[in-house]
C-alpha cells in the first residue's frame, strides 16, 4: 500500500495520511455577545414589561454589533467586499441612528458578516485559514500545538481574469504583436483541406492555409513563422486575426489557471525579441505587481489596506481600461483583483484512537457512498446509451453526443434525474438499516448491529469512472470526543487544487499521492476559462501529466500534456458499453466524461429523505446526521409579524413549540450556504424572519459541535469551529477498461 493512505481499520476503505484542517478566522464568541438570555426567559414567561425589556436589549445588542466593526473584522470585509467596506462601515458607529430602516439593514449585513467570520469553516484568508493536519500512530486522540498568531503567513494572490485582462491590452500593442506565439485551439483538428471544429461547419482551407497552421504551435513567434515561410509578418497576422475570430486560433499572452498568473506573463513578456518593446510591457506588469505588493504590505491594517486596494484598482483601471470587479453577487467569482491565502498557525495531529472511533461507522457510510455512485452509474448507462441510439449512426461526434446528454448532467434548478432515481433508492435503504422509531430525537446504533444490513443494502459497486473512487467526508470534533458527519461529498477529491497545495510542506507528495490514486487511468476534460465554475483557486483541479487529455472548446485554462481534439473523437458501440475514439486510440465514455459526471453527483449524498423532523442518528460515536426540522414558509407566522417585539417572543413560542434548539443553522433556496441562527439574539433572528419571508421552505439543523464543545483554540485560549475534510479511497479497481491503445 502507498504510504500516503492509512488503513481505516479493518474496514477495506483507506484514507490519506494527510487531512486539511478548514476553520473560522474569528473566535465563536464574538457571536456569543449578540445574545439576550434574560429577554428568551421573558419571552418565555411573558412578562408584561416585555416591550419595555426588548428595546432595552435591542439597544444594547446594537451596540455590541457595531463594537464588533474592528479593525480585524472592517478589514476581512475590505478584502471581500471593499466597495461596502469603503462605503459604510468603516464608519458605521457615526450612521444615522434615526433613519431606522436604514440602519436595521446595515445592522444585519454586519450580523451575517459576523456569523460567517465566526462559525463557517472556510478556506481563505486569515478569517478562514486552512493548515494540513497528519494521522500518526500516536496514543493520544488529538495533539495540537497553537503557535503565537492565528496565521503563520498570508500572501496575496492575482485573479487570472485580472492578469489575462492587461495580457489582452499587451497583446494588442503593434508592438508586441509579431512576437506573438499562435497555436491552434486545442478542440479543433485540420483534417485534410478543412479546419475541423466541434461547434460550427469545417473551414475550408487552401495549402497556404495548411501550411501556416501547421506552423501554429505555440513555441514560434509570428516573425519567424512569417520568415519561415517567406511571407510579410503583417500578412501572415491579419490570417491569424480571422481564425482566432472564428476560435479556431489563440494569439495572445494569457496564460492557464494558476495560482501566480503574473509569472507566466512576466516569462513571455521577458521572451519578446525586441528590447524596447519587452521593457515597456515588462514595466506596464512591474506596474501592477507592484500596487499589488503594497496591498500585501497593508495586511493587518484596514485603512491602510482600503487605500492600497484602492490605489490597485486604479493602477488596473489605467493600465487595461477595464473595471476591477466582476460578477457582482455571484458565490467563488473572484469578484476582485487580489485574494489572500493564509495558513492557521497550529500543528495538528490525528492519533490512533480517533482512527479508530472512526473506522466502523464511517466505513459504513462509505460502502453506502460507493454504491450509491455505482447506482447513478448504472442510470447515466441507460441514459447515454438512449442518447447514442437518438443521435443515429454508428460513430457520433462526441460534441454532438455531450449536447444531447448536456440536460442530463448539468445541474440547475431541478435534480438531475439519474441522479434524483438513485438517491431515492439510496434513502429507502438507509431507511430500512436505520428504522427509526416515529416521533425519536435520538437515535443511536452500534455499528456492528447494522454491519450486515448494510452490507445487504450497499453492496460493493465498481467505481464507474476513475474519480469516482475518491470520496470526501467534512468530521467535525468535539471537545469530549465524539465525531460529527458534515458534507460528504462523493466521487470527488475536494483537496485536489491550488488553495490547499499552497498550504502543503511538501507540494510534490501532495501531487505523489493524487498520480498514485490514479495510476494514469484518469481522463480529464480541459475547461474553458469562459466555464462559471472555472476560478483561480479550486477549478480546475491540481492536473498531472499522467492524465489524458481532452477538449471541448478552448484550452485557455491549460493542460499539462498532449490535448485530444474534441473534433476529432467520435462515440462508438462496443459491445455492452460505449467508447470514444480518437485516431487510433480508444477511452471509455464514462472516463472522458468523468468530470461532468462528478460534478453531477458530487452533492448527492442525502441518506435522510425530506421530511418535517429527523432525529440526530448517531452510529458508534459518529453522528451521521444532526437533527433537522422542514417547515413550509407560510407556516412560520413569526416572520410576517410588524411589530419587532413581538416577533422576537413568537420566534421563542415556535422553537418551543417544535422542540427547536436555541443556537442552529437556516437553509432557504435563495441562499447558497446555511446562515447561523441564536433564537436568543434579535438581529439574528431578523436576519432569519428576512430570509424565510422571501422563501417557500426552511430547514434548520441543529448546531453540533455546539460553542461549548469547540476543540480548536488559539494562544489566547479563544475556541473557533474547524473541520477536518478527510480523502477516501475504495479499493476496488475502476469499472472501466480505461484507454484501450497501448501507450
Amino acid at each position: 500500500m502507498s504510504d500516503h493512505l492509512v488503513p481505516l481499520g479493518e474496514t477495506g476503505w483507506r484514507i490519506w495520511r494527510d487531512s486539511v484542517l478548514r476553520s473560522a478566522g474569528f473566535p465563536a464568541h464574538r457571536v456569543s455577545g449578540l445574545r439576550g438570555p434574560d429577554l428568551v426567559a421573558r419571552a418565555e414567561r411573558g412578562d408584561t414589561d416585555f416591550a419595555t425589556a426588548f428595546a432595552r436589549e435591542r439597544k444594547r445588542a446594537e451596540a455590541a454589533l457595531v463594537g464588533s466593526v474592528d479593525d480585524r473584522f472592517l478589514e476581512a470585509v475590505t478584502w471581500q467586499n471593499p466597495r461596502l467596506a469603503r462605503n459604510w462601515l468603516h464608519r458605521v458607529p457615526t450612521l444615522d441612528p434615526d433613519n431606522h430602516g436604514l440602519r436595521r439593514e446595515q445592522l444585519l449585513t454586519i450580523a451575517n458578516y459576523l456569523q460567517r467570520y465566526c462559525l463557517k469553516n472556510d478556506s481563505i484568508g486569515f478569517f478562514g485559514p486552512v493548515v494540513w493536519a497528519r494521522w500518526t500512530e500516536g496514543a493520544r486522540p488529538l495533539v495540537t500545538r497553537v503557535g503565537e498568531g492565528l496565521s503563520s503567513w498570508l500572501h496575496v494572490h492575482f485573479e487570472v481574469w485580472a492578469i489575462d485582462a492587461l495580457a489582452r491590452v499587451l497583446a494588442a500593442d503593434p508592438g508586441v504583436r509579431p512576437w506573438l506565439r499562435p497555436r491552434v485551439v486545442a478542440s479543433c483538428v485540420v483534417n485534410g483541406t478543412e479546419l475541423v471544429r466541434p461547434h460550427g461547419p469545417p473551414l475550408a482551407l487552401g495549402e497556404a492555409d495548411k501550411v501556416l497552421l501547421a506552423r501554429c504551435d505555440g513555441t514560434s513567434p509570428v516573425l519567424e513563422i512569417a520568415r519561415v515561410l517567406s511571407r510579410p509578418p503583417g500578412e501572415v497576422l491579419d490570417a491569424l486575426d480571422r481564425w482566432r475570430d472564428e476560435g479556431v486560433v489563440h494569439l495572445g499572452l494569457e496564460g492557464p489557471s494558476e495560482s501566480w498568473p503574473e509569472r507566466t506573463l512576466r516569462a513571455r513578456l521577458a521572451a519578446i525579441g525586441d528590447a524596447p518593446t519587452a521593457a515597456r510591457t515588462l514595466g506596464a506588469l512591474d506596474e501592477l505587481v507592484a500596487a499589488r505588493d503594497r496591498v500585501a504590505a497593508a495586511a493587518g491594517d484596514a485603512t491602510a489596506l482600503a487605500r492600497a486596494m484602492n490605489d490597485l484598482d486604479e493602477t488596473f483601471r489605467r493600465l487595461t481600461g477595464e473595471a476591477p470587479t466582476r460578477r457582482d453577487g455571484m458565490t467563488y467569482a473572484g469578484r476582485t483583483l487580489v485574494y489572500p491565502e493564509s495558513r492557521r498557525d497550529v500543528d495538528v495531529e490525528l492519533g490512533a484512537p480517533l482512527l479508530e472511533t472512526l473506522s466502523a461507522p464511517l466505513g459504513l457510510v462509505l460502502d453506502s457512498a460507493r454504491w450509491l455512485v455505482g447506482r447513478i452509474g448504472d442510470h447515466y448507462a441507460e441514459v447515454f446509451l438512449d442518447v447514442f441510439l437518438r443521435c443515429g449512426g454508428d460513430a457520433v461526434p462526441l460534441a454532438r453526443f455531450l449536447g444531447m446528454a448536456t440536460p442530463h448532467l448539468f445541474v440547475r434548478s431541478t435534480p438531475l434525474r439519474p441522479v434524483a432515481r438513485a438517491v431515492a433508492e439510496f434513502q429507502e435503504k438507509w431507511a430500512r438499516v436505520l428504522a427509526v422509531p416515529d416521533g425519536a430525537r435520538r437515535h443511536h446504533l452500534r455499528a456492528e448491529d447494522i454491519a450486515d444490513l448494510v452490507r445487504h443494502e450497499f453492496p460493493p459497486l465498481p467505481a464507474p469512472w476513475s474519480a469516482a473512487r475518491h470520496h470526501c467526508p467534512d468530521i467535525l470534533l468535539t471537545a469530549g470526543g465524539d465525531v460529527v458527519l458534515g458534507e460528504l461529498h462523493i466521487a470527488n477529491n475536494t483537496v485536489e487544487n491550488r488553495v490547499f497545495l499552497l498550504h502543503h510542506d511538501d507540494p510534490d507528495r501532495l501531487m505523489a499521492a493524487i498520480d498514485a490514486d490514479h495510476a494514469g487511468r484518469r481522463t480529464f476534460a480541459v475547461p474553458t476559462k469562459q466555464w462559471p465554475r472555472v476560478n483561480s483557486r479550486t477549478y480546475p483541479p491540481l492536473l498531472s501529466t499522467d492524465y489524458t487529455y481532452w477538449c471541448l472548446h478552448d484550452d485557455s485554462t491549460g493542460a499539462p500534456g498532449p490535448v485530444l481534439p474534441s473534433a476529432d473523437m467520435t462515440v462508438h458501440r462496443a459491445g455492452d458499453r460505449l467508447v470514444v475514439r480518437s485516431g487510433a486510440r480508444e477511452l471509455d465514455l464514462f472516463e472522458v466524461l468523468g468530470e461532468q459526471l462528478s460534478f453531477a453527483v458530487v452533492n448527492a449524498f442525502r441518506p435522510l429523505g425530506a421530511a418535517a423532523h429527523h432525529p440526530r442518528v448517531t452510529i458508534d460515536r459518529l453522528v451521521m446526521h444532526r437533527e433537522s426540522w422542514r417547515f413550509d414558509a407560510t407556516d412560520v407566522e413569526w416572520v410576517r409579524r410588524r411589530d419587532p417585539a413581538e416577533r422576537f417572543r413568537l420566534a421563542q413560542r415556535w422553537r418551543l413549540d417544535h422542540g427547536l434548539p436555541m443556537r442552529a443553522f437556516y437553509r432557504v433556496p435563495a441562499l447558497t450556504k446555511p446562515i447561523f441562527v441564536d433564537f436568543g439574539a434579535i438581529v439574528l433572528c431578523e436576519r432569519m424572519a428576512k430570509a424565510v419571508r422571501g422563501a417557500d421552505r426552511v430547514t434548520l439543523t441543529e448546531m453540533l459541535p455546539d460553542t461549548d464543545e469547540l476543540w480548536l483554540t488559539d494562544a489566547a485560549g479563544d475556541h473557533y469551529t474547524a473541520e477536518l475534510r478527510i480523502v477516501a479511497l475504495a479499493q476496488e479497481p475502476v469499472q472501466a477498461n480505461g484507454d484501450r491503445h497501448d501507450r
